[in-house]
């Protein structure tokens, strides 16, 4: 695969990305690409929800390949699952649990599968990575 510049949008280096694993492995890979600022503006805002929120247990960033729909993010948001929240900014969708994502009721409903096609990933994941490239 040919170098990707640095000068593209996310969206041309995202379906540059797809088409190459296409032709390369001979089906489709949905690809989330985020900017290196968007990047660490998803972690300034997951560290704040993780201060002001306190989960017992993991706090997982679902990055969505498209920003969900107002009505989506409210539906999500409005869930009352005890020790289970999920906050949406942009195009992340920050789950904070008292448990782990296995027993995760929150995870499996019906409004958070709404959110669309993405990739989850630790707050730990992406700090890690900001502190590396961004």
């Amino acid at each position: 695969m040919r170098l990707i510049s640095r000068h593209r949008t996310a969206g041309v280096v995202s379906r540059a990305l797809e088409a190459s694993y296409a032709r390369n492995r001979g089906f489709e890979v949905s690809t989330v690409v985020l900017t290196p600022g968007e990047l660490v503006e998803i972690v300034r805002i997951g560290r704040d929800l993780q201060e002001r929120m306190s989960p017992l247990g993991s706090h997982y960033v679902y990055l969505c390949a498209e920003p969900p729909e107002p009505a989506v993010v409210g539906a999500v948001e409005r869930l009352a699952i005890p020790g289970e929240h999920c906050r949406v900014r942009g195009r992340a969708a920050y789950v904070l649990l008292d448990g782990n994502i296995h027993t995760s009721t929150l995870l499996r409903s019906k409004e958070f599968t709404a959110l669309g096609q993405g990739t989850a990933r630790t707050l730990g994941v992406l700090e890690r990575l900001v502190d590396r490239w961004a």
